[in-house]
């Protein structure tokens, strides 16, 4: 962390740095840092080098952001094995997203579930690496938060990724599962020229939210018979 320190003439004192200030003997706000640096991405030597004063010392040294670092592992590990059994899941969520471990490398894949309980309550559940499109790796994925006691839900939402669908209805064969509706107009509105992008998002929230489905079937049907020509892609992922 590099910061400038303005040079003043005709001054008795020097200037003060608020930051120094602030962190200046404050061993857990400089640990809450190191912990954010960490996360995302910076290397312990990166760390230490950011926590160096200007005559070399270091306010952090690197055995302190190792045990920062781990301490942050171990943390992770015991939300990674807490039983779940005194978790109720209404509704499962799953998902996969890509994350950089480091600046400038590529990203991996990591999945996350997430519930909303018959209590109401959001709960974030389990993240792991893996990816969504492999069944093996979900299968492992949802299997592991079984063995932590998770009951099967009464629905899991995911979008339309084969692998995650079927390591969901083998591991939840009882539960119904739903297409994530945010990923499902996404991909529509993905096909559609920007002049129309509105419009048919629009209509895909109204089909949607449509009392019944026919209904929903009715909006589909004049959405298509307008559109059809103009976005021929879009129109079929809208079936």
């Amino acid at each position: 962390m590099r910061y400038s320190v303005p040079q003043l003439r005709e001054v008795d004192d020097s200037p003060l740095c608020a930051l120094r200030t602030s962190l200046q003997g404050r061993t857990e706000a400089l640990e809450d840092l190191a912990v954010e640096m960490y996360a995302r991405g910076l290397s312990t030597r990166d760390i230490e080098a950011c926590f160096r004063e200007q005559d070399g010392r270091s306010l952090l040294s690197r055995t302190a952001v190792s045990e920062v670092t781990e301490r942050l592992w171990a943390e992770y590990e015991t939300f990674a094995t807490r039983d779940l059994s005194d978790v109720r899941p209404l509704y499962l969520f799953l998902d996969g997203v890509a994350e950089r471990l480091r600046p400038g490398q590529s990203r991996e894949a990591v999945l996350c579930a997430w519930a909303i309980t018959w209590e109401g309550r959001k709960v974030l559940l389990h993240l792991a690496p893996g990816t969504k499109e492999s069944t093996e790796c979900c299968r492992e994925f949802l299997e592991e938060m079984k063995r932590r006691g998770l009951t099967d839900p009464v629905l899991v939402c995911t979008d339309g990724a084969p692998g995650l669908i079927r390591a969901v209805e083998e591991c939840f064969p009882a539960s119904l599962r739903q297409r994530c509706l945010a990923h499902k107009v996404r991909n529509i509105v993905d096909k559609v020229p920007e002049r129309s992008k509105a419009e048919v998002k629009e209509a895909a929230h109204a089909a949607y939210r449509a009392p019944s489905l026919a209904l929903a079937r009715v909006i589909r049907d004049e959405v298509q018979a307008r559109s059809e020509k103009r976005c021929p892609a879009a129109m079929r992922s809208f079936l």
